[in-house]
């Protein structure tokens, strides 16, 4: 079969080729970038990638594909040649450059990008205004993209050569049709009923390895088109209702109404808050606050990015799909907030963020969850105290908020979100060489971060609204870590949450039940003595009649945390099982050794999704009245 069509074939073969050997060499890339955040990974993650790859070559070198198999006579052409080559650059600058951020971002999210990455950059304007400062701290990588597309091109120009002679025509349509098939079957990543997703990698490698079995295009094709959530039914209504309630009733025994101080730190990882660990991190000032608060030792955020934290702080939703619930589909829905809740209780509430207006949409989903008013970067209106990227400084942004609680009528609850502790992590010039530099470069801003809340607590116990307020302080996500028992899928959740001066509540010391961000609003429904009943997902951690768990979503996997074991669930089965007081590294798994913990743990938590997605699609998020 020395033909014209074949020969197209031959180099339809060694230019897939050279496209697969890309990913290969990006995802040792990705590794190398990455390696203290995986784990006993062997062959089998880059067997299993291939298939992987394949998948996304077959999306994204569509159009190439396409111009390879067509039965044209213009193939002959250099001139069609010189676009087949301008379609194949094209694509592998699309997925070298993806690749290439990821291998940035990675470390902030732990997983690899999706399509909600597009909501988020379109969401305010910070991401073009910090490209400049991007691109200054992470200049190495554009060496790294520059020397892909320098070999890809170098070795694409080896496979252009001469043509043979036109074939006949049936025998092009034939392989055309074949070529065509291949395709198809590679995009479905197999002859499997369904087409290949992101769980499915979970078959090559344990759960923290999963992202180096993947690759970014893959990820970001797979969810560009995909639905948010579909419903599941696990259970029947009745069986459903009995093993997990959304629904939370709450009982006062008293009127009183002490004010609410909600305090979100940025980036604050329990890894990096010495109170939890001897004394050793780099947050003098909290660890003297935890000394004299109630403490929660196993607490554990519902997401791993900013924009994911609110709606489970403040509304009790939890992340538990692809795109966060700010930008995902089901944004419109009604939701029943803390603000609204506290509303009935005749609470004032404000929300206070030294960043843009608009940024991440937290304007927008303070007042859905009934927060009254939203102070950012435009209000504080002094843009002497800016930071040149995300926002107001923390010091001063403190120091505004504490003169602000004065003006406010009481009881109040009200939301400070700190943003010095964010990349690039930026000091102020009077404060450069005061704080411990540490081993990650975020360890120095935790620590001027920790300085501003310091001060907020020297300003704010001289005002009036001071001794009748309650504090409530956690983290919005955890960032970089290094200490091994932060590096699994447990410890890239674990975050602070500790309140402070609630006179009437328990007393001061460290507790142990399992919590989560979507308890907040439920412990500040407890602090202001709510009376009725609410919709969350998560519960008042020291009523020891509820369930105590936590429950995360990562690349495909569900994780719930209850007791002292960590589960993973890819939707259709459980995938894990870890005892992490005995295992802080996750490494052995008691999925068959374990069998009744297992089962029940997946039926609870088959009921929480099945709850979740199914009040998100038909939204019944809040009680009617």
């Amino acid at each position: 079969m020395n033909s014209l069509y074949f020969h197209h074939s031959l180099l339809l073969i060694k230019r897939i080729g050279i496209a697969l050997l890309l990913f290969t060499l990006l995802r040792i890339t990705f590794l190398v970038f990455n390696y203290a955040y995986f784990s006993a990974y062997d062959y089998r993650v880059f067997i299993g990638g291939i298939r992987f790859d394949i998948a996304a070559i077959a999306y994204t070198y569509l159009p190439f594909i396409l111009g390879s198999i067509l039965p044209l006579k213009l193939r002959n052409k250099r001139s069609y040649q010189q676009v087949l080559k301008a379609l194949f650059l094209f694509s592998t600058v699309v997925c070298v450059l993806v690749s290439v951020i990821d291998m940035a971002y990675f470390p902030f999210t732990l997983k690899r990008t999706t399509a909600d990455i597009l909501d988020f950059v379109t969401t305010g304007d910070d991401t073009l205004r910090l490209i400049p400062q991007f691109l200054l701290d992470y200049w190495y990588l554009g060496i790294v993209f520059v020397a892909f597309l320098w070999l890809i091109n170098w070795t694409y120009n080896k496979t252009l050569s001469n043509f043979v002679p036109e074939t006949k025509f049936w025998t092009q349509w034939l392989l055309f049709v074949l070529w065509l098939g291949i395709a198809v079957l590679s995009s479905r990543g197999g002859w499997q009923l369904r087409p290949i997703t992101s769980l499915q990698a979970s078959q090559y490698s344990n759960v923290q390895n999963v992202p180096l079995v993947l690759n970014t295009p893959f990820t970001i094709t797979r969810t560009l088109f995909k639905a948010q959530i579909t419903e599941v039914n696990y259970f029947d209504d009745k069986e459903l209702t009995q093993r997990f309630n959304p629904v939370q009733y709450y009982k006062a025994d008293t009127n009183l109404r002490p004010n609410i101080v909600l305090i979100i730190l940025e980036s604050f990882s329990k890894e990096y808050i010495g109170g939890y660990h001897n004394g050793k991190g780099y947050t003098p000032f909290l660890d003297s606050l935890m000394e004299h608060s109630i403490v929660f030792d196993n607490a554990f955020a519902n997401g791993k990015k900013s924009i994911e934290a609110l709606p489970s702080i403040l509304a009790g939703l939890p992340s538990l799909m692809d795109s966060p619930y700010i930008t995902s589909g089901y944004n419109n829905n009604s939701i029943q907030g803390i603000g609204t809740l506290l509303s009935e209780l005749n609470y004032s509430s404000s929300f206070y963020h030294g960043g843009t207006n608009g940024t991440m949409s937290f304007d927008a989903f303070a007042q859905m969850s009934g927060i009254e008013k939203y102070y950012g970067r435009k209000e504080y209106d002094n843009e002497a105290d800016y930071d040149g990227n995300w926002g107001i400084f923390d010091e001063p942004y403190f120091q505004y908020f504490a003169k602000e609680l004065s003006e406010k009528e009481e009881p109040f609850f009200s939301t400070i979100f700190s943003l010095s502790s964010h990349h690039p992590y930026t000091i102020p010039d009077q404060h450069q060489g005061k704080f411990p530099k540490g081993i990650l470069e975020v360890h120095e801003s935790v620590g001027y971060s920790d300085h501003s809340l310091k001060r907020f607590f020297e300003t704010a116990q001289k005002m009036p609204w001071f001794e009748n307020t309650v504090f409530v302080i956690t983290a919005d996500h955890t960032a970089q870590s290094i200490r091994p028992k932060y590096l699994n899928r447990l410890g890239i959740f674990s975050v602070p949450l500790i309140i402070y001066n609630w006179k009437n509540g328990p007393s001061i010391g460290h507790y142990q039940p399992v919590t989560q961000h979507a308890d907040i609003s439920s412990i500040c429904l407890e602090i202001a003595n709510f009376d009725g009943k609410a919709l969350n997902f998560g519960n008042y951690p020291l009523d020891s009649t509820n369930q105590h768990f936590a429950v995360n979503y990562l690349t495909g996997v569900y994780q719930l945390i209850e007791e002292d074991y960590s589960l993973h669930f890819d939707g259709e089965k459980t995938i894990g099982l870890y005892h992490f007081p005995s295992d802080t590294t996750l490494v052995n798994n008691l999925m068959e050794i374990e069998n009744k913990q297992r089962d029940k743990m997946e039926k609870q938590l088959k009921a929480i999704i099945q709850q979740y997605n199914h009040r998100m699609i038909t939204n019944e998020l809040s009680l009617k009245k």
